[in-house]
Order: C-alpha cells, then sequence, then structure tokens
C-alpha cells in the first residue's frame, strides 16, 4: 500500500475514537452494565483493528461498528438473559439526575412512573424493542437505524410507531400520562 492510499484511507481505531460515545450509548440503551459494556466495546475494537486496519469510506465503518455493536449487545443478552433487569440500572441512572431538585413526592411518583415503563417495556418485542432504544436514546433517524439493523426504512418507522402506540396504551391502562 503506498502513502498516497493510506492517507486516502481512515484508520479504523480513529473511527472508534470518534463514535465511541455513540457506542456506549448504544450499549446502555440495551440494558448492558458498565462492566460488561467496557468488555463489549473493548472486544468490538480489537475486532474491527483485526478486520480492518483502515476503511475507505467514514459512513460505511459507523455503520459497520454500530452494527457490530448491537449484535454483540444481542449476544450478551442471549447468554445472560438479564434484559429486563440490567434495563432497571439506565432507568434508575437517568431517575439520578442531581441537577434537579425534586421533593420526596415528585420523586415517589418519578419512580413509580419508572417502575410502570420498565414493566411495559419488558412486554415488547425485540423487534420494536431495538429500534426504539436507537432512536430515542441514540437519536438516529429511521434511514441510519435501517442501515444498522438492515430494514427498509419505512419499517422501521413502522416499528417506531407500532412501539410507541404499545408502551402509550399500556402506560394510559396503569394510569400514566405518555
Amino acid at each position: 500500500m503506498t502513502r498516497n492510499e493510506k492517507t486516502a484511507q481512515l484508520k479504523i481505531s480513529d473511527i472508534y475514537i470518534r463514535e465511541v460515545n455513540t457506542l456506549k450509548k448504544i450499549v446502555g440503551g440495551m440494558g448492558i452494565n458498565y462492566v460488561d459494556a467496557q468488555d463489549i466495546l473493548q472486544d468490538i475494537f480489537v475486532q474491527a483493528v483485526k478486520k480492518f486496519k483502515y476503511y475507505r469510506n467514514e459512513d460505511e465503518a459507523r455503520r459497520w461498528l454500530i452494527k457490530v455493536t448491537v449484535n454483540r449487545c444481542r449476544l450478551e443478552h442471549r447468554k445472560r438473559k438479564t434484559f429486563h433487569r440490567k434495563a432497571i440500572e439506565v432507568f434508575e441512572r437517568y431517575e439520578q439526575n442531581p441537577n434537579e431538585s425534586v421533593n420526596g413526592e415528585k420523586k415517589a411518583i418519578k419512580k413509580e412512573e419508572v417502575e410502570i415503563l420498565l414493566s411495559s417495556l419488558k412486554d415488547l418485542d425485540s423487534a420494536v424493542l431495538y429500534p426504539l432504544i436507537m432512536k430515542y436514546y441514540c437519536e438516529y433517524n429511521s434511514t441510519d437505524i435501517g442501515k444498522m439493523l438492515r430494514l427498509n426504512p419505512a419499517t422501521v418507522r413502522s416499528r417506531l410507531r407500532e412501539g410507541r402506540m404499545i408502551l402509550a396504551k399500556q402506560l394510559m391502562k396503569r394510569g400514566v400520562k405518555p
């Protein structure tokens, strides 16, 4: 490989470093605890470096990293079957916002709403859950989610709508305004 070819290509390690915060959001949003998340991210980095030293297109490399991250999280859930227990940790982290001064009654209401939301999420199929996580935790649009999950963007939008409707109905049944 000539020097010009190397400069035209991007190092996968540089792309990984730029995207590591996004990958952390995905791993956290999929309910993986901090220690397991670090292991997963390290495995993904090693796999990326072994497979590619350089990548011609940054968008393709980014999509590959995200797809591998999602697949690795799915594998982790299959191994441990602890997604719902781990999801509780994610929502508890969101509850513990130190910038927010809330009295005890509001905290209790918020905690109850989070528990209701978690129990509602348990009922969601993974086909609906994964797009919701990627949309609302990682702020991806339907086109990007479709590329990462190998789905048509229209299918992603349908699944997002379906997931929102299911969650809204379940929350309204339990007395929480969505």
